[in-house]
């Protein structure tokens, strides 16, 4: 029996999510401008993905599979290529650091540690059987 997501624990990602890319971008003030817009750009790039991500998939599996299936991976491809054209002019035009951009793309990753973590303080030992 697999593990299901249930949608508190996505709403825990994406506010967590949310919450890093906000105190990281406070965090990178420290540092400069520059460094807290790179990290504000790739968080919100992070958890803008993952929030159109979760609406398509929950659109999939409410509705006729075979149809919306084409549809997602269409759409899915659709949104990284967005996703890869705005990292190439970022990185194109200097108009960042690299090094916070990429911790800010991290945020999605980070809300999906906390939201494990949570689940684990809760007593929620085998997430497979949750």
């Amino acid at each position: 029996m697999g593990h299901k997501i249930s949608a508190p624990d996505i709403g825990v990602i994406q506010k967590a999510g949310w919450i890093i890319t906000i105190i990281g971008t406070g965090l990178a003030l420290i540092d400069s401008r520059i460094a807290a817009m790179s990290l504000f750009y790739g968080g919100a790039l992070s958890n803008l993905s993952f929030y159109l991500l979760k609406r398509d998939l929950l659109a999939i599996l409410g509705g006729s599979r075979e149809k919306a299936k084409g549809r997602f991976l269409i759409r899915h491809y659709l949104k990284l290529s967005v996703i890869v054209v705005v990292l190439f002019l970022l990185v194109k035009n200097n108009a960042i650091n690299k090094l916070y951009l990429l911790l800010g793309l991290g945020a999605t990753v980070g809300g999906i540690v906390i939201a494990t973590a949570l689940r684990l303080v809760r007593g929620e030992k085998n997430l497979r059987e949750a």
